[in-house]
């Protein structure tokens, strides 16, 4: 004997809105994956050249931290991708301000600031402006995010409230 719930009792399932779609992936692969590949890229170089790079790629401690904040990054983005738990709306924006003021400060301390084992050779420095050409695109995505996720739409979705029709006459 099977027990259906009756129409009346079912819980309409709210989806992912459209902008939190956009949102989540357009920060999955700037403050998510793009870190974890620059952090491989420093690993990589100096292990095939026994550490020894003109200058050097060093595994410093930015580089360190943005690829910890960029694993963390993308085991939020998976939970708040689901909507569960309910928790992963606050946990995703952590991590996403914590990478976004990482990198920040990492690309401003290599700019001007006093990095040592952050002298350059032709190549890695040719890599860092390759990875600092995506500074302005990262503010633009982490300003969007941060925006849409505190809107109503996407708060629907994670408490899975539906939100009431909308009628402009009663504004």
């Amino acid at each position: 004997m099977t027990t259906e719930i009756p129409a009346t009792e079912k819980k309409e399932r709210v989806y992912r809105p459209l902008g939190l779609t956009i949102g989540l992936l357009s920060i999955i692969p700037l403050f998510g994956i793009e870190p974890i590949i620059w952090l491989y890229i420093a690993h990589r170089l100096n292990v095939d050249a026994n550490g020894i790079i003109s200058g050097g790629l060093a595994l410093d401690f930015w580089r360190w931290a943005g690829g910890i904040a960029g694993g963390l990054v993308l085991i939020t983005a998976i939970m708040a991708w689901i909507g569960k738990p309910r928790s992963s709306q606050y946990l995703i924006q952590a991590s996403v301000i914590a990478s976004f003021l990482l990198i920040m400060v990492a690309a401003w301390v290599r700019a001007f600031g006093d990095c040592t084992g952050c002298l350059m050779d032709g190549a890695t420095q040719t890599f860092n402006d390759i990875f600092q050409c995506k500074i302005p695109i990262q503010i633009i995505a982490f300003v969007y995010f941060i925006f849409y996720i505190n809107r109503a739409p996407a708060r629907a979705f994670y408490t899975q409230v539906p939100l009431p029709p909308w009628n402009p006459d009663e504004e």
